[in-house]
């Protein structure tokens, strides 16, 4: 399901899966991010610390899209729950993302949420990006979870 705020400068992209395995196992996945050319097809590497303030060097690749690296840095740690981070472009107001992760416990698993608040003056010009980012989003949670899944 997607999200988009009523401000012509945001948009939010919000999805959710079901994994039918702990949290701890789902968090073990997410953060190791050696593993992630492996099977993730969205975000293709996460290099640098889990803990808040960090910088880390991401490189997304959306379907459809040519792979691009950002350097946000972290903001949320809490271990087998939430890990997000916050990236802009280096001129403040045109383009801010928040991305997150949030486990959560439910009887049958594991429910990931994986959302992007988005803000700037860019949002009008980049629909079909954040079109693309989302089907990237919903690759990802599927990888995930198989990978979860078969551990």
């Amino acid at each position: 399901m997607k999200s988009i705020a009523e401000d012509a400068m945001a948009r939010a992209i919000e999805t959710s899966i079901l994994i039918a395995a702990p949290a701890s196992r789902v968090w073990s996945v997410l953060m190791d991010f050696g593993g992630y050319p492996a099977w993730n097809p969205f975000i293709r590497t996460i290099e640098g610390e889990r803990r808040i303030g960090a910088r880390l060097e991401v490189q997304i690749e959306a379907p459809g899209l040519k792979a691009q690296t950002f350097r946000p840095v972290v903001v949320e740690v809490e271990p087998e729950r939430i890990f997000s981070w916050r990236g802009s472009l280096p001129m403040p107001g045109l383009f801010t993302g928040h991305h997150r992760f949030v486990l959560s416990a439910e009887s049958s698993g594991t429910r990931f949420e994986h959302s992007e608040q988005f803000s700037g003056l860019l949002i009008p010009f980049v629909g079909s990006v954040l079109d693309a980012t989302e089907r990237g989003f919903r690759a990802m949670n599927e990888a995930l979870k198989a990978k979860s899944e078969a551990r």
